[in-house]
């Protein structure tokens, strides 16, 4: 089992229990700071990321935040979730709206072109 935790009062609980699901259970703990981050990560060095939290962990991994349950999905979703999830994360210059979303590529040829690279994945 794979327990992926957010937030310091969560941990603290959590580590309470440790001796008693340990018991039962192998039991890893992946504390997240930022998902966002470990994305980044993801990113930038898949290698270390996949040794901090591998595509096996993510099958077997329960979330724990005491927030919004979406808040650590990315590390519930396939593995190739960012591959195929697409938003604007930055903030854009001003402008009108046709031309702010051709320059984030969320035109109708920016789309297309996302959706149909997603397909070949």
């Amino acid at each position: 089992m794979v327990l992926v935790v957010c937030g310091g009062q969560v941990m603290a609980n959590v580590l309470q229990i440790v001796p008693e699901l340990e018991e039962r259970v192998d039991l890893k703990i992946v504390a997240v700071t930022s998902p966002q981050l470990y994305e980044e990560l993801r990113q930038r060095d898949p290698r270390k990321a996949r040794e901090i939290f591998s595509d096996e962990d993510r099958q077997i991994a329960i979330t724990l935040h005491n927030g919004w349950r979406g808040f650590l999905y990315p590390f519930l979703l396939p593995a190739d979730h960012a591959g195929r999830t697409f938003g604007m994360d930055d903030f854009s210059r001003s402008g009108k709206p046709g031309e702010i979303y051709k320059d984030a590529g969320f035109d109708p040829a920016g789309l297309k072109q996302r959706i149909l690279g997603a397909l070949v994945r």
